[in-house]
């Protein structure tokens, strides 16, 4: 595919200039090597983060690869991240890393050529995808492995696009447009509002039957997942009810996440309303012509796939996040724009030489502080993967040490690791899963998650203290027996002369009112709650 040619209206044509293109398409390559050297070195301290522990290969693996993970079909990453894992295994994060700087490397390059594709000026499409490159606002999106099939999704659906925008569609393409789409849908269902954009420019240019056998066989291939295969949808619990969510709540949340979404990409206050009205006005405009031309047919379908993409979001997350603008969402958003907006820059530059000159280097001022925001949210992502290694090398610590002590089917860190240490045992034995050095703190949090083993006591507690909410008591060697009423619940805190650990609740068996904790060495525990009286007994 040449990105020189561009579409006018239905035919393709060479832009005047056309050797002009060199010069941007050598920036835009540099740019790709420079954006994959600069993301590899902010995100070289990063490690396994909460829903990639469900890819990691196991049973809970198999079963997510039929089922789905929250709702995603994600086939295609788990086979991905599998294969990975199996050739260079768990002791280092960098290849699993490597997977999705590529993926968004790929989306990159892609969404370059589709902007060139619809006309635009060949500097401005390679300005805007050098910021999207090193889109720093998204770091964790782009530094956390597991949304390979998140990013991929849409590459995928992107690559099809770029497909259907061909003059002519043999019948190998419009297979490979298919398929295309059926991996993109089969990674995630980011993919999905994008098949508007597909189903648009191929109905405008090929007619029904190619539009059919291209988008068609792919919404039937998802429709069996999603009615016969796919499995419960834990996030449901976080999804619109009601007028009231659907009135204000859901319109709300769409607004934060295309206003503050794109302030994000500037330190200029309010950039993001002044952009996401210029985008609205810009199409709105153009929307008369949309039949008429395809490069602005495509370039709003594009930003229609990302108004539903925010709605379907809004709808099904209202009730999990505050707002609209986590990384991966404003990264969608800004894929589903970037085509409207190289238009519109394109349309205000006219051919200008310096009108080029001057918005290539605004967007350059945005690229130099998308760079620093890079480095900035790099630093958060690394902090938050090396806090739960932290924590997985004492859980593993301990169970090497203390093995019939530790509770091996607890999970380990519920809200960064949800597998238990047994899982890690065997993901250590068999794929080189490498623990790091740890500090009292994530020892104090491993003991709070695995190293209580919880049994019934019930045979009556003597020599007891009574411990009021608040008071701290050490536990023995052997652990420490709680006495209360059956039925009530107790919420204990480990503590340290410097560090603290995660709370724990337990809950008095009706069998007898006690409970025993063994923990492996003297540990102070303090009482933060109790719905009961509560007794503490040394053993």
């Amino acid at each position: 595919m040449n990105p020189s040619i561009a579409i006018s209206g239905d035919r393709l044509r060479r832009p005047r200039g056309w050797k002009s293109l060199r010069a941007p398409t050598i920036v835009h390559y540099v740019s790709l090597v420079v954006g994959l050297g600069a993301l590899l070195w902010t995100g070289r301290g990063t490690w396994f983060y909460l829903d990639e522990w469900d890819f990691m290969w196991g049973p809970e693996a198999a079963r997510r690869l039929v089922e789905g993970h929250n709702g995603h079909w994600s086939v295609v990453p788990i086979l991905v991240w599998n294969a990975v894992q199996r050739v260079f295994g768990l002791a280092h994060y960098w290849p699993f890393l490597l997977l999705v700087i590529a993926a968004h490397l790929t989306l990159a390059h892609l969404l370059w050529r589709l902007i060139l594709r619809l006309g635009s000026d060949p500097w401005v499409a390679t300005a805007l995808a050098s910021v999207f490159v090193l889109y720093g606002s998204a770091a964790e999106n782009i530094l956390w492995g597991f949304q390979v099939g998140y990013i991929g999704a849409i590459a995928f659906v992107v690559g099809a696009l770029l497909v259907v925008l061909r003059p002519t569609m043999r019948g190998w393409a419009v297979g490979c447009a298919a398929a295309l789409l059926i991996l993109g849908v089969a990674s995630s269902g980011t993919s999905l509002p994008f098949l508007i954009p597909v189903a648009v420019v191929c109905l405008r240019m090929h007619g029904w039957a190619k539009t059919i056998v291209a988008v068609g066989s792919t919404v039937v291939v998802y429709a069996i997942w999603f009615f016969f295969l796919a499995g419960d949808n834990p996030t449901a619990i976080y999804r619109a009810s009601g007028p009231i969510d659907y009135l204000f709540g859901i319109p709300a949340f769409v607004g934060r996440m295309f206003v503050d979404g794109f302030t994000t990409l500037t330190p200029v206050p309010l950039f993001g309303i002044v952009l996401t009205t210029g985008i609205a006005g810009w199409l709105v405009y153009r929307l008369g012509r949309a039949w008429l031309s395809v490069p602005d047919l495509t370039a709003t379908a594009m930003a229609l796939a990302g108004v539903v993409f925010a709605v379907l979001t809004a709808y099904s997350r209202l009730h999990a996040d505050s707002d609209g603008t986590r990384a991966r969402y404003i990264y969608v958003l800004v894929v589903a724009c970037l085509p409207a907006i190289a238009a519109g820059l394109t349309s205000i530059a006219r051919g200008s030489s310096r009108r080029i000159l001057a918005i290539t280097g605004l967007v350059s001022v945005v690229l130099a502080y998308n760079v620093g925001l890079l480095i900035l949210n790099g630093e958060k992502v690394v902090s938050r993967d090396a806090h739960a290694r932290e924590i997985v090398s004492a859980s593993l610590d301990l169970a090497h040490e203390y093995p019939d002590d530790v509770d091996r089917s607890a999970a380990v860190y519920p809200s960064l690791v949800p597998r238990s240490v047994d899982d890690l045992l065997v993901l250590e034995e068999r794929y080189k899963l490498t623990p790091s050095s740890f500090g009292e703190s994530a020892r104090l949090t491993a003991l709070t998650y695995v190293g209580l083993n919880v049994v019934d006591q019930l045979s009556p507690l003597s020599h007891c203290t009574s411990v009021p909410v608040g008071g701290v008591v050490v536990a023995g060697p052997e652990g420490i027996a709680i006495g209360g009423s059956p039925d009530r619940d107790v919420t204990l805190q480990a503590t340290g002369v410097s560090a603290s650990g995660d709370s724990r609740t337990l809950t008095f068996p009706r069998s007898g009112a006690s409970l025993v904790l063994s923990t492996p060495e003297s540990v102070r525990f303090k009482v933060e709650s109790a719905t009961s009286p509560v007794k503490m007994c040394g053993r």
